[in-house]
């Protein structure tokens, strides 16, 4: 065997070695490349989104959890909330009705400085109608 015909055998030894490593990795790369182009799989919950949702509160818990809420959102302490609770209660206020109250009337109820009380008005209003269109929800 002569140095040219060496070479060029120990040529073809390395690309045969070369491809023979290559072709799986290439194969991989070449099917994760494909993969990125298929349709993702969007996942369907088993039941339909509205039947997850929980059903509206009775009237008489309204006032005091949407009070709950309005604390938590606004890092109001429990106690001022229970004391403003108790202020609503006592003049028979409904969560319903609070849209019609003027903030000022809700500021001498509650106890609460004028900012919480404008910022209870339009809670309360949000809450109501998030309450309302599940009670419609519901009762289809």
């Amino acid at each position: 065997m002569t140095t040219a015909s060496a070479a060029s055998q120990g040529a073809s030894d390395f690309s045969a070695l070369v491809t023979t490593c290559a072709a799986p990795i290439l194969k991989t790369l070449a099917s994760a490349a494909m993969a990125s182009f298929a349709p993702s799989t969007i996942l369907t919950p088993a039941h339909p989104v509205e039947h997850l949702s929980s059903p509206p509160l009775a009237i008489k818990d309204e006032l005091a959890a949407c009070m709950k809420a309005f604390a938590a959102a606004r890092a109001i302490a429990g106690e001022v909330i229970d004391h403003a609770v108790d202020g609503l209660n006592e003049v028979c206020y409904t969560l319903d009705i609070m849209g019609e109250v003027k903030h000022e009337r809700l500021q001498s109820l509650t106890g609460l400085p004028e900012g919480h009380a404008i910022a209870l008005h339009k809670f309360a209003c949000e809450w109501c109608g998030k309450i309302d269109a599940k009670r419609a929800h519901h009762t289809v």
